[in-house]
Parts: structure tokens; sequence; C-alpha cells
């Protein structure tokens, strides 16, 4: 069987899929990936074949023009109003249209015998109709926006559909859930579960790692790629500054080096790592800080560890309610909250001493667990694309 899988512009849509792209790959399945610049990396990363198309798209860009050191929640950009699902989709239904030549000539080439994207890269839908292949969309984490978009793209992209001799834009064959059902949205569409398999990329581990730091907690703190570019360092100094006077505690917090001169001096139970696969980290820690992104809520939770939540932007809210809910979670979600250390630093203090928050991660990484695996999805995925 050949698969194509095409990703959306952001890396870490496609990221918790790798694992089911290794299953197929594993079952003796050619598997190549298809996308922009800004996400071929990831998957050359991850040990795909793939093929670059169309120019880098630069996700950031969307949030251009914050004020000096402000965050999208500072400035009320936190939580969207109603029908805003459908506003912060419409930009990747408006970006299929241009992806969508390129990507359909090269799978006309290529002849795959099945499709899977995020779902947010509504162009396979249309590839997938045109070739007569299935198209399976595999979420990232629990999110609201990709059904919001599909409602606005079969609209928006009726037409390139009827163009290419559909009767409209496609639906999915089959929707892929990579969480717990508790942790799914109620007014969304479940898929069919599959594990997560924890994968944040590679790269190098230090050996210190698994040194004993006597009765010390450690903390894991880390806010992903993603933040950094929203003026999220004022994010980390609040919580490094939460840190200072936390006895007993370290606070392990991933940062690239050339930020460090801009965050300045830390407290001494800060240690300042580089970037690494956070799963690793999560191995020897007691908790976790983060933000709410898609991978990192997965890992997490598949490390059984709490988490104290601050949110930023878009879908990062709505997951990290769906964590608190579930008894994992200690979560801050406004900006008074995340902009003074002392409040960071109670719920800190609460997420460690109370042992049922660890109790509860437990619990959901069980469930997790009884998913089925991603090499089980990946026979599905054969007698699929045998119908």
């Amino acid at each position: 069987m050949r698969v194509l899988a095409i990703s959306s512009p952001s890396a870490t849509h496609f990221m918790p899929a790798v694992p089911l792209m290794w299953a197929l790959r594993s079952a003796g399945h050619d598997v190549m990936f298809l996308g922009q610049p800004d996400v071929v990396g990831m998957a050359r990363g991850a040990g795909l074949p793939t093929v670059c198309e169309g120019a880098l798209f630069d996700v950031d860009e969307l949030f251009l023009g914050l004020p000096e050191g402000k965050r999208p929640i500072d400035i009320g950009l936190a939580q969207l109003p109603r029908g805003g699902w459908t506003a912060a989709a419409l930009a990747w239904v408006f970006h299929a249209k241009y992806l969508l030549d390129p990507y359909l000539d090269f799978a006309r080439r290529w002849k795959p015998d099945l499709i899977v994207t995020d779902p947010l890269e509504y162009a396979g839908l249309i590839v997938g109709g045109v070739l007569g292949v299935p198209t399976v969309h595999h979420r990232w984490g629990p999110e609201p926006v990709s059904s919001a978009g599909l409602a606005l793209a079969r609209t928006l992209l009726h037409g390139r559909a009827v163009r290419h001799g559909l009767a409209g834009l496609p639906d999915p064959a089959l929707l892929l859930d990579p969480f717990p059902a508790e942790l799914g949205l109620p007014d969304e569409p479940a898929g069919r579960p599959i594990r997560p398999v924890a994968y944040n990329g590679g790269g190098s581990v230090p050996s210190w790692l698994w040194q004993a730091e006597g009765d010390r907690r450690r903390v894991c703190v880390s806010f992903g790629r993603s933040i950094l570019p929203l003026n999220g360092l004022s994010l980390i100094r609040h919580v490094v500054d939460a840190f200072d006077g936390l006895d007993g505690v370290e606070a392990l917090v991933t940062l690239e080096r050339e930020h460090r001169p801009a965050l300045g001096p830390v407290p001494d139970q800060v240690r300042l790592v580089d970037p690494l696969p956070i799963r690793e980290v999560l191995e020897i820690s007691d908790a976790v800080v983060h933000h709410g992104g898609g991978g990192t809520t997965l890992t997490a939770v598949l490390a059984a560890r709490p988490h104290l939540l601050l949110p930023q932007i878009m879908d990062q809210h709505v997951r990290c309610e769906r964590l608190e809910e579930a008894g994992v979670a200690v979560r801050l979600g406004d900006a008074g909250s995340q902009n003074d250390p002392g409040v960071i630093r109670d719920a800190l203090t609460t997420l460690l001493d109370k042992p049922g928050y660890r109790q509860a991660a437990v619990a959901l990484r069980e469930r997790a667990l009884e998913l089925p695996s991603p090499a089980e999805v990946a026979r599905d995925l054969e007698e699929l694309a045998a119908r």
C-alpha cells in the first residue's frame, strides 16, 4: 500500500501522526510525506521520505502586530467569541486553494492508495476524491478548529471540488482521535480512537538528567517553540520567578540559548536546558508546566504527570479546560494569574502537595494505553484502502 501523508504548514499539527506513519512503514507499506518548507524538516527528522511543494507559509505571521512585550492573552485574544472557531479556520481553508494544484499534480504521479492528513489540510480531501482513494484525518489532540473549518471548507472549496469533477468537498473517510474519550470536546464529533505515542522529535539528552537530586522534586517547564514568537519570554519570566523561594523543588526549563540573555538571571532553583525530547524530562519530573499544546499535552498524559496549565491561544484553552475537568491539572487561564509569580507559586504548591492530581494522571494514562495501538490502526487502514 502506498500512503501519502500531507500536513498543513504547522509541524505540531502532524507530529502526533508520526507514530502511525512508523507503524505503516513497519508493516511494509510505502509512506511519502508532502508539505511546504515549514514542515518537511520535521518529517525528514522523523525518518520519512519527503517532497516539498510551495513557498514558506510562516504561521507566526498570523499573529504579527502584537504590542511589544504583550502576549495575546494580555490584549483579550485568549478566548474566541461565538463563531470564532470558524474565523480561526479561515486561513487554513484559503491556504488549501493555493496548494491544491501542486499537491494534486504530485499525487497523480505518485499514485497513493490512501491519504493521511492533519484535519486542517483540507486540500487532501479533494486530492483523495479526485484519485478515488480514502482520506484519513488524524487530530493533534482535542480541538474545535478543524470541524468548524470543515463546514466552512464545504462552502469555500465547493467550486474547486466541482471543477475537478466532484459533487462537492468529500468527507474524510475516517477521523482518528489520539486521546482518551474523556478529553474529547462535548460538541465535537468523536473519531476512532488511536493510542497516543509520544513523539517530540529527536535530540540529544544529557546524561545528568538521571542523576539524583536528593529529596528535591523536579518540575518540567516547557512551552514548545510556538509561544516565544508570541512574546512568550515574559511568561517564562513569571514562571521562573515563581520558583524563587520554593524550597525542595527544582525547575528544568527548556529554552534556547539565544533567548537566555533577554530572560535574565534566574533563581537558584531553576536550571535552563536546551530543548530536547520532553518525554525524557517528564520521566524524571514530578509535574509539568506547559501551555496546552497538543503534543506536549499527549506526552504529559502518557507520562502520568500532573499539569500546571498556562494556555495562550486558540484551542489551547479548551484543551486545558478538559484536563482540568479530568482532575489532572491546575489551570491558570487569565492574564492576571499568569503574570503573577505568587499565584503561579501557589498553584505549583497545590499541584505538588495534593496526591489526587497524580492519582488522576495515572488513571488517565491507563485509559490512554487501553486504546488501539498505531499498529492495530494501520491494519484497519489496510482494509479501508482495499474497499
